[in-house]
């Protein structure tokens, strides 16, 4: 107690001093007195310091904490403030299994220093993990909305994906040597919000010039903390923006992502996005109907072990070749069942309805869950009370193949879990269920399926002509059931015309390349495409209009080619220079898309940064950084490029003449130039 007061009465000495004689010491001074006051202080337990700034005096909360525990989904908390620095952690991100771990940070530095923030001994649970960039360096006189991130890899590499919590140490210093902090964080699996989260997407571009109530539970304080966030940091945190991709979908205005809702199912079905698929249904007339090409089948006859026609399925489509609606007609002209698919704006299929029209208790409808373009659950429900009738989950590979199946029928209280094993081309060959050897696959030597046997001898074959689907023939336990003869409307999706443009540029682009004259690349199909179409069905023996069809394009074999193009497209090309400029933060985090010449090459501190003169406009330049790109060769000054990446607001450059300019930010993800394409690093 003794050695105690007298180093509180030491400390208080001190503090005197520095404030009788703040003009005779340097702050640096000061504050490596009042460290080793402090270090001495809270050796022997005295918890609450008082000390003097430079200008005023700063008061510390009574009773604060070196540890920071966050529990609360999307809470603003308060890592660390004083007169000069605001540290506050915005919000925590994470997806299972399918997004890395985010925390947007929202930094504010008043010293004339650079201060450094490191995170040390970062942990899921009691498994040691990395940050993927664990430091970062924030100038002086100057804020920043910073992401900080985990990759989902990582979690995958360490088994933990499902974890209960992270916790990691934060340490923050000066470029003189001052140790600002050092907080122990654990943030709760509770507190991270969903990447996806609609109310995440319409903030996601405001929230940096927000003013935010920064939360504390170590202090169980609040205190507004108004943040001055006007633009990322370009000096290694651009990197760490690429974990956001899925938030920038919304300036597409698509959500790959659709979710059920534990609401009305048949309320809620309308909002669903999904892609297409076929229902799971017992009945055994239902099974591999989703094997049919993608062919418009007009009609499927389906005839009975006695040879005669039993009934026939009629198929309907929209003016988008979309199938609508399947018939089941018997021959005396009566509809038995009456299947409907409904689709968002998106040509997603959403819903499918099935009227039984002799027994009501065979209507059902049924709604897809899908992540990303993954179906990942199917659901039926009686359309008599809306109770689930059964439900199928499926799970996939590291190739994004179905690996497994999860059967659940509800009504007859049992389940099936089916895993499916495949060959070097990618074709089921085999799948297991409860262990044992479920059904065999068999391809013809086009890799059409040609046969599907189960263990118990029921047997599905079909026939092809010209690798079209011509029949189907089902056996029930090898018995015989029934024949399908399958015919094709007269307009077949081979001659759906194709309107999109960047589909069309990609086959311009491949008619150009087999020395088929289009011009240039403008998805504009004037005269130049259309006879460079005309010749080349021609020479393939077939006849044109000169239309881009979905024939042609199978023809080309380009589905690579437009599924990149396709997501180019996301880039945006109608946001200016001005815009940029005028409205910085309004853009933060939005993909765009930029030609023209380079100005300036700077490679400096491991970074690699190019000044762009948009459209070779020296007024309209912006700063693009390439640290990302898998690059061989260098960049000079004149070359021309296009650049696709983020932007990530404004960053100030100091000109050779010491003038301070500030240009647009651009984090690249891929830049077109004369030596070649160049893209992201693995794992970026």
């Amino acid at each position: 107690m003794i050695i105690k007061a007298l180093l509180q009465v030491c400390l208080g000495q001190c503090l005197f001093y520095i404030q009788k004689d703040q003009g005779d010491m340097n702050m640096k001074k000061k504050t490596k007195l009042l460290a080793m006051c402090m270090v001495a202080s809270l050796s022997v337990g005295t918890p609450v310091i008082t000390w003097a700034s430079d200008t005023e005096t700063t008061e510390q909360k009574s009773g604060e904490s070196d540890s920071i525990s966050i529990s609360e989904k999307g809470a603003e908390t308060s890592i660390y403030e004083d007169k000069k620095v605001t540290i506050k952690m915005d919000s925590a991100e994470y997806t299972l299994d399918a997004s890395d771990i985010i925390l947007n940070m929202s930094i504010k530095n008043s010293y004339p220093n650079i201060l450094t923030l490191k995170v040390q001994d970062a942990k899921v649970d009691d498994t040691t993990v990395a940050f993927q960039w664990d430091s970062n360096d924030y100038k002086a006189g100057t804020s920043f909305s910073s992401a900080w991130y985990i990759m989902l890899e990582t979690l995958q590499e360490v088994n933990n994906t499902d974890f209960k919590q992270l916790s990691f140490t934060m340490v923050g210093t000066l470029n003189d040597g001052t140790e600002l902090l050092k907080k122990e964080i654990t943030i709760a699996r509770e507190a991270f919000k969903s990447v996806m989260d609609e109310d995440d997407e319409e903030t996601s571009d405001s929230e940096s010039t927000d003013s935010n109530n920064a939360t504390s539970e170590a202090t169980e304080e609040e205190s507004d903390a108004k943040s001055d966030s006007n633009k990322d940091s370009s000096d290694g945190i651009e990197e760490r923006l690429s974990a956001l991709e899925e938030k920038q979908a919304s300036q597409n205005e698509s959500d790959k992502e659709t979710v059920q809702e534990e609401t009305t199912p048949a309320a809620d079905a309308e909002e669903e996005k999904a892609k297409a698929t076929e229902d799971e249904d017992k009945s055994n007339e239902n099974i591999q109907k989703t094997l049919i090409p993608d062919q418009y089948i007009e009609k499927e006859e389906v005839f009975g072990d006695d040879g005669k026609l039993s009934f026939t399925y009629q198929y309907e489509y929209d003016d988008e070749y979309r199938l609508i609606e399947k018939q089941c007609v018997y021959p005396d002209g009566t509809v038995n069942n009456d299947e409907k698919y409904t689709y968002d704006k998106d040509g997603n299929n959403i819903r499918i309805d099935h009227e039984d029209n002799k027994d009501s208790s065979y209507s059902y409808y049924t709604i897809h869950k899908y992540k990303g373009d993954d179906l990942i659950e199917s659901t039926t429900y009686n359309v008599a009370d809306d109770s689930v009738k059964y439900t199928t989950s499926y799970s996939y590979d590291d190739k994004n193949r179905l690996c497994q199946e999860k059967f659940e029928n509800i009504e007859y209280d049992n389940q099936a879990t089916t895993n499916y094993f495949y060959d070097d081309n990618g074709n089921i060959i085999y799948s297991e269920r409860d262990n044992e050897r479920y059904e065999d696959y068999t391809y013809d030597a086009d890799g059409n399926l040609i046969s599907q046997t189960r263990n118990d001898g029921t047997r599905t074959e079909w026939k092809y002509e010209n690798n079209i689907k011509i029949e189907e023939t089902f056996y029930h336990k090898g018995d015989f059931l029934y024949t399908s003869k399958l015919e094709y409307a007269s307009t077949s999706p081979s001659a759906a015309v194709i309107n999109d443009i960047e589909i069309i540029k990609v086959v311009q682009q491949a008619l150009n390349d087999m020395g088929y004259d289009c011009g240039i690349p403008d998805g504009i199909v004037g005269d130049g495409t259309k006879n460079a179409v005309k010749s080349y069905m021609e020479n393939n023996g077939k006849a044109s209009k000169g239309e881009i069809t979905e024939e042609l394009v199978g023809m080309l074999n380009v589905n690579d080619e437009i599924k990149s193009a396709k997501e180019l497209s996301r880039y945006r090309t109608d946001i200016s220079y001005e815009m940029l400029m005028r409205n910085p933060v309004d853009y933060i985090n939005t993909p765009v898309k930029f030609s023209g010449s380079v100005v300036q090459v700077i490679n400096e501190g491991g970074g690699n940064n190019i000044r762009l003169a948009i459209n070779s406009d020296s007024s309209q330049t912006i700063w693009c950084s390439y640290s990302r790109l898998d690059m061989s060769g260098n960049l000079m000054e004149g070359d021309q490029v296009t650049v696709y990446g983020i932007a990530m607001g404004t960053e100030d450059y100091i000109a050779i003449s010491g003038e301070k300019i500030t240009l647009p930010t651009i984090t690249c993800e891929r830049m077109d130039t004369s030596f070649g394409t160049f893209e992201k690093f693995p794992g970026f």
